[in-house]
């Protein structure tokens, strides 16, 4: 009788043990599986020249930005003093180390902004850039192909508007091509 408890508790012991670890690696693979299907929906992080992807921007944007070749785009919160921190450090090192006098930036806000914003921004980055606010050309939307929601990016292109380098603004590989297409 005694036998017959000690096994049984061994059993269900083992039983129990056995129907935790299927649950274990039932919930390790799905999970699993899970997160490799949202990163393939989310998209890249970013394109490169090997992506073969052209930048398409609305006729606005076009003759704003005309032929130039690195633009920084930022589609976040209002706050130019906060991207004015994220983003200078880079721009110097653009100015100071390509040829290129005075990047382009687009910024579009992610909400409604009023003229009190829009001169802020002029007056932050103006000396340094081409500013360009615009609550109507989301570059991101037009572009399909193109990592969304990075909040500051930074696009490089050849003179077809193709695409060289497309992703986070804080991507040594952003400054990596710039440095490789326009290098004095």
């Amino acid at each position: 009788m005694v036998l017959k408890k000690i096994m049984s508790v061994i059993v269900n012991t083992l039983f129990f043990i056995f129907l935790g670890l299927i649950v274990f690696v039932g919930t390790t693979l799905f999970l699993g599986s899970k997160n490799s299907v949202g990163s393939a929906i989310a998209g890249p992080l970013m394109v490169l020249e090997k992506d073969s992807c052209y930048m398409d921007y609305s006729n606005d944007l076009k003759t704003i930005i005309g032929g130039e070749r690195i633009v920084i785009y930022a589609e976040t919160e209002p706050c130019a003093a906060c991207s004015e921190r994220a983003i200078m450090n880079i721009v110097y090192s653009i100015i100071d180390s390509c040829s290129v006098e005075r990047p382009v930036m687009v910024y579009h806000p992610i909400e409604e902004v009023d003229l009190k914003v829009i001169n802020e921004y002029h007056k932050k980055f103006d000396e340094y850039l081409k500013v360009f606010v615009t609550s109507e050309d989301s570059i991101m939307l037009k572009n399909s192909w193109m990592p969304e929601y990075l909040g500051f990016y930074g696009i490089v292109t050849d003179t077809s508007r193709r695409v060289l380098y497309a992703g986070s603004l804080f991507d040594d590989k952003f400054l990596e091509c710039c440095f490789r297409e326009f290098c004095k």
